[in-house]
Formats: structure tokens, C-alpha cells, sequence
């Protein structure tokens, strides 16, 4: 990451939270960092990403990220994408959004790929799209504020 290196020093067991206006990119920032992680530091990574579906579409944007090229110019051939494909399915595991939502079932999920594949990574991608849940006497504020304190507690 050169110069951003000299700035910022990501850990494990850190929650890290990216925020911005819509449209601004933060979805394509978060996911270089986790490639940027994974390339240079070896974090597999479980990523949460509703708003990037399918998840074969995102898979190339990944593989662009990882191989430095598009699949436009620099062209990334058929062959250098599989074999990219490979990399990603060894390092990059999915938590669909297809199941539950709520906070306790994307992190027994991400638990369950910790335990299976050595993640060092928990990418939730955008927030908004975890189920608050129903609590009745809480403010969304205060669902929000018990999803964030939990996640610190799973980290």
C-alpha cells in the first residue's frame, strides 16, 4: 500500500468502520483493502456484501483488484481469472445474504469460517442491510449502538 502504509497499520480484533456519503466509493475502498490485506499480510477474508450480487460479479471485481488489471485493458485473460478464481476460493469466503440477517447470524457464520478456513478478516458491506431487529422500547439508535458493541465483542 506504500505511502497509505505509512499512515495507517490495520490488527485482528479491531473494529474498523468506513463511512461517506452514497456514491462516494466506500464499498470499492473496503474491498481493496481486504485484497490489499490478503496479498500482503495473508488475511482471509469473510465478506457480508448484500449490494454485490451476484457474487460471481463481484468475484471480478475482486479478481481486477488482485491481478492489478480489468477485464478490459490491461486485459485479464480467461486463464489468469481462473486461476485467480482458485486464489479467491482458498482466501475469500461469502456470507450470503439470502439467510438471516441479524448480527448474531452473520457472525456465527463468519465464527464457522474462522474455525474452517483461518479468516482474519470480517468485511459487513453496507451496514444498513443488518436486520436491526424488533426490540420493542429501542430506538433505532440504540439497535444500532447494540449491533456495534457486539461486533466488538465477536472481535
Amino acid at each position: 500500500m506504500g505511502d497509505f502504509d505509512r499512515h495507517v497499520k490495520f490488527q485482528t480484533s479491531r473494529l474498523y468502520i468506513l463511512t461517506g456519503l452514497p456514491g462516494t466509493g466506500k464499498s470499492t475502498f473496503a474491498d481493496f483493502l481486504a485484497v490489499k490485506l490478503l496479498k500482503q499480510s495473508h488475511w482471509r477474508c469473510s465478506i457480508f456484501s448484500p449490494e454485490k450480487f451476484p457474487v460471481a460479479l463481484h468475484y471480478m471485481e475482486l479478481a481486477e483488484k488482485i491481478m492489478g488489471k480489468s477485464f478490459d485493458n490491461p486485459r485479464l485473460s480467461n486463464r489468469e481469472y481462473e486461476q485467480c478464481k482458485v486464489y479467491m476460493n482458498e482466501n475469500i469466503f461469502h456470507i450470503s445474504a439470502e439467510g438471516k440477517t441479524d448480527i448474531e447470524s452473520l457472525l456465527h457464520t463468519a465464527r464457522q469460517q474462522i474455525i474452517a478456513h483461518g479468516v482474519k478478516l470480517l468485511l459487513l458491506d453496507p451496514f444498513n442491510y443488518i436486520d436491526l431487529g424488533s426490540d420493542s422500547g429501542m430506538t433505532d439508535t440504540q439497535k444500532i449502538s447494540r449491533i456495534l458493541i457486539t461486533i466488538v465483542q465477536f472481535a
